[in-house]
């Protein structure tokens, strides 16, 4: 079933999309959290191509509940990585507010610092790298001696 949601996510056009999805954002933040339809719903996301679809991923996990959730999921933070490659620019200043926010959480799970890694790299605000480093800086000590959040300061 997963790889016949994957081909016909492939398959289908940008109004065919935006239906599937228009069906899918109620459930979208629970959806990513399911190993049968993680995939699925990243494939959609790597298939978006214009903002009204995007925002139809992007709104049922762009709350700090949700998406704090997701990110520390193993399953979850696979959806939240794809989300930080496709975000456009449009939304992306909300999503890092938000995001950045709770890094002190996320950065010490093993799934969750994968996800902090990529935002990293994809961040080009400096407001949010120094909102990081400033994180960084007031917790040096605890994060170098933590499993997951050393892999922060590095």
């Amino acid at each position: 079933m997963i790889i016949i949601l994957v081909q016909i996510f492939k398959e289908c056009n940008e109004d065919q999309r935006i239906k599937i999805l228009q069906e899918l954002s109620p459930t979208l933040s629970d959806d990513c959290l399911s190993c049968f339809a993680s995939y699925p719903v990243q494939t959609l996301i790597d298939r978006i191509s214009n903002e009204q679809e995007f925002k139809l991923i992007l709104y049922p996990v762009n709350d700090y509940n949700k998406l704090l959730y997701v990110a520390l999921d193993s399953i979850g933070s696979y959806t939240i990585q794809k989300i930080i490659e496709r975000i456009p620019s449009r939304f992306r200043e909300e999503f890092n507010f938000i995001f950045a926010s709770f890094i002190r959480f996320i950065c010490r799970k093993k799934y969750g610092i994968i996800a902090v890694k990529l935002f990293i790299s994809e961040n080009k605000s400096d407001a949010i790298t120094n909102q990081i480093m400033k994180f960084i800086e007031e917790n040096f000590m605890n994060l170098a001696l933590d499993q997951y959040a050393n892999y922060l300061i590095q």
